[in-house]
């Protein structure tokens, strides 16, 4: 579901969810003056008709882009249920349509769009309240007499998405009073594939960061909580995974060394890499594991020559002969020098057999260099080069 609003003033009608850094090109251009709270009046909400209620208010965007993100989640009959929900509830915020939005608030109901017969009404109901009907515990019969009472029960309230029923199952007793939403920080939700989720706490208020993003969020975020910088909220890693374990602990070990922010450049950099277990292994071989050069790694993974499943002189040679297309037979193996041949890659390439069994190398040590300038780390050494 998009939420589109309409401003005559601007000239422009804009679309939610877009990326932070997106709606905060979009304060500089049409609402600089508001730039540091986002908050603007809205003349019309095209869509969905359903927000109608909201024009002519003051909208935090912030908000407004949080929403459009957690609905943007629905299926169509999630869509039909919501709109349902607002037509009933008349909630008077952005804030209340957040609230309303959460799955314990929209599964109080049960939308019932097709009537035609007591089965499909019980069937519908029990899949909503039982989340998952087990085909032994209601027959065919149960199903049309629990649609049937349901129907004479007078609790159905009528909307143009069909009819909506209280879900009178027991609610779990464990589930938080709280609201999803406070009207200050938010909740939880991750709407992209992203690399790495983190918490933060500062006082009493939590919120979440996500990476990569842009870093608008970032400061967008401490604000929320009261914070000038993040080094004075206390945090925690929700989830990191960038597909490689030694790689997820490089990006650790700069988020607490370095910063929030170096660590939201570097996750962009690896996530934009398609082959993190190379990227992982070229950074071992240079022993470069600061933010910067990890990102410059990453951007120039071809420099570098990789062969995993390598974990001797023999490996290195087969490896080497079959990815240059050179012939040779078995049976002559015996014959090839081994320990010199693969003497003669190492120096070719500046390589070494990492640990975990990977070859690496680089193709033309003067593009290292001009990557990483001797200016820069007069003891750099990478893969025998000094």
């Amino acid at each position: 579901m998009k939420i589109t609003i309409r401003n005559p003033e601007t000239f422009g009608t804009f679309s939610f969810p877009c990326g932070d850094g997106a709606l905060e090109n979009l304060m500089k251009q049409f609402y600089p003056q508001a730039i540091e709270t986002r908050t603007i009046p809205v003349h019309e909400f095209v869509a969905p008709k359903e927000f109608a209620f909201l024009n002519g208010q003051k909208i935090d965007l912030d908000e407004l882009n949080f929403l459009a993100k957690f609905i943007d989640q629905y299926d169509n009959y999630e869509d039909a249920e919501y709109l349902a929900l607002i037509r009933f509830r008349h909630p008077e915020s952005v804030k209340d349509l957040i609230n309303l939005s959460e799955y314990k608030e929209r599964g109080a109901y049960v939308l019932i769009r097709d009537v035609s017969n007591p089965y499909k009404v019980g069937y519908k109901y029990c899949l909503n309240t039982h989340q998952l009907i087990n085909p032994d515990r209601f027959s065919d019969d149960e199903l049309t007499e629990i649609g049937r009472k349901l129907l004479q029960s007078g609790k159905g309230i009528i909307t143009e998405y069909g009819i909506l029923f209280p879900n009178e199952e027991e609610l779990c007793a464990d589930e938080p009073e709280e609201p999803f939403y406070n009207g200050k920080t938010f909740p939880e939700y991750y709407y992209d594939s992203y690399l790495a989720g983190i918490k933060i706490h500062y006082g009493d208020a939590d919120e979440y960061l996500y990476f990569p993003d842009d870093e608008t969020a970032i400061v967008r975020a401490l604000r929320r909580v009261g914070a000038d910088e993040f080094g004075d909220c206390g945090w925690e890693i929700e989830t990191l995974d960038s597909g490689n374990p030694k790689l997820d602990q490089y990006l650790e070990d700069i988020l607490r060394e370095e910063g929030v922010y170096a660590f939201s450049r570097t996750c962009r950099a690896v996530s934009e890499e398609d082959h993190p277990d190379t990227l992982a292994h070229i950074i071992e071989y240079t022993g470069r594991t600061d933010s910067e050069s990890i990102i410059a790694l990453a951007e120039n993974t071809d420099l570098f020559y990789v062969s995993p499943e390598v974990w001797d002189d023999e490996n290195l040679v087969c490896e080497w002969m079959e990815e240059h297309d050179i012939s040779c037979d078995p049976g002559v193996r015996g014959y090839i020098d081994t320990a010199a041949y693969a003497k003669a890659i190492r120096e070719m390439t500046n390589g070494k057999i990492l640990e975990d069994g990977c070859f690496v190398g680089v193709m033309d040590p003067e593009d290292l260099e001009e990557l990483f300038p001797p200016e820069q780390d007069e003891d750099l050494t990478m893969g025998g080069l000094s």
